[in-house]
């Protein structure tokens, strides 16, 4: 099983709950503690509050971030636009294909959509659903929740795969390292966009 992109948020999620079920966290309890303290161990000398407004970050749990229910501003800007037809801009991509250069947690929580960039609540895309907000970078934060009870100092030290059952962790392979995935599988990449592939590819 290659690990890569959003696959990570299924291990991430499933590792959360293992803490939830184990008694270490509660899904309802404030994200932004746990956060806040494994920046301090990264010698980050900001907060999440300061990030995004401390009222803000108070009352957005981890179960929020799982449900993706928060309005924690998302990284990834590949959102699809509706209707058709209509011109899709995807900053991310043009910044990540132009500069050609990895962008860790701490770079992309600093991206200019992201800082300071809280989002509106969550809408229901219809009358029979829930609100939602897809959000990448509250997986990130759920990330760095793990780390804290890893007690990892570093981004590069947190296990996606430790609370994994033996017989899957075997088998999953992780990527923390910056590298594509042409350098561990046959796959060449995850997007196919204007900024990455030539035209008519």
């Amino acid at each position: 099983v290659f690990v890569w992109g959003s696959v990570t948020k299924v291990v991430t999620g499933a590792s959360i709950l293992r803490l939830v079920a184990d008694g270490h966290l509660a899904l309802d309890d404030a994200a932004a503690p746990y956060v806040d303290r494994f920046l301090a161990r990264l010698g980050v000398a900001w907060t999440l509050g300061d990030l995004w407004g401390a009222r803000n970050v108070s009352s957005t749990s981890i179960r929020d971030l799982l449900g993706m229910t928060s309005s924690v501003p998302d990284f990834d800007t590949a959102n699809p636009c509706f209707p058709q037809p209509c011109k899709l801009t995807d900053p991310m991509r043009q910044l990540l294909y132009s500069t050609k250069q990895p962008y860790g947690p701490l770079d992309l929580l600093s991206l200019p959509w992201v800082n300071a960039s809280w989002r509106p609540p969550c809408k229901a895309f219809s009358p029979a659903l829930e609100p939602f907000c897809y959000s990448s970078t509250g997986f990130m934060l759920l990330g760095m929740v793990l780390g804290v009870f890893q007690n990892a100092t570093s981004i590069a030290a947190v296990d996606q795969g430790v609370y994994l059952p033996p017989s899957i962790k075997s088998r999953a392979g992780f990527v923390s390292n910056g590298k594509p995935p042409a350098s561990y599988t046959r796959v060449h990449g995850i997007d196919r966009t204007s900024y990455d592939a030539p035209p008519g590819q």
